[in-house]
């Protein structure tokens, strides 16, 4: 996209056509609405796969965020910086958060990380203040340095005993 030239709510949709031919949308790439302040909510479509590396990042409008059934992977900074994002739903086919992915989010206050996620990533919620509570699905094996690093509102973390191994300064 040029550099903010979406604003409002938008739909990934599951095709577009183009020139008489019908295109699915499988992945958002990097950088793809980078900086769009006027972006308020995003509702991934379920032909999504992945979401590419800072994605979103800078979108300061950002309230709300649906990640699809399909999307596997979120990408580094695919959230980051989202100021406002109050409300994410994360779908059940998530395998990894990627570091900082949602880092810098103040205004999110609850995540629920679905059994699918193995991995969740350095710094992926970092500096999230108004974090309260945090659900870690049952798959998770690990959970990266400085994941929920300076949330200093989180009041409630379950960690299933899947996670074998807790990194540096992960709730510091």
């Amino acid at each position: 996209s040029y550099y903010g030239e979406y604003a409002g709510s938008i739909t990934i949709p599951a095709s577009f056509t183009y020139n008489s031919g019908i295109y699915r949308v499988i992945s958002i790439d990097s950088w793809a609405f980078y900086n769009c302040d006027g972006l308020t909510s995003v509702d991934v479509g379920n032909n999504v796969t992945s979401i590419g590396e800072r994605a979103f990042d800078g979108c300061d409008g950002l309230t709300s965020v649906i990640i699809g059934n399909s999307v596997v992977s979120i990408g580094v900074e695919a959230f980051y910086d989202c100021d406002v994002l109050a409300s994410v739903t994360i779908g059940n086919n998530v395998a990894s958060i990627g570091s900082n992915a949602f880092a810098g989010c103040k205004d999110l206050t609850s995540i629920i990380i679905p059994s699918s996620v193995i991995s969740i990533r350095e710094g992926a919620f970092s500096d999230c203040k108004g974090l309260t509570s945090v659900t870690i699905g049952d798959n998770v094996t690990s959970i990266g340095a400085k994941a929920f690093y300076n949330c200093i509102g989180l009041k409630s973390v379950t960690i299933p005993n899947s996670v074998v191994s807790i990194s540096d300064s992960v709730f510091e």
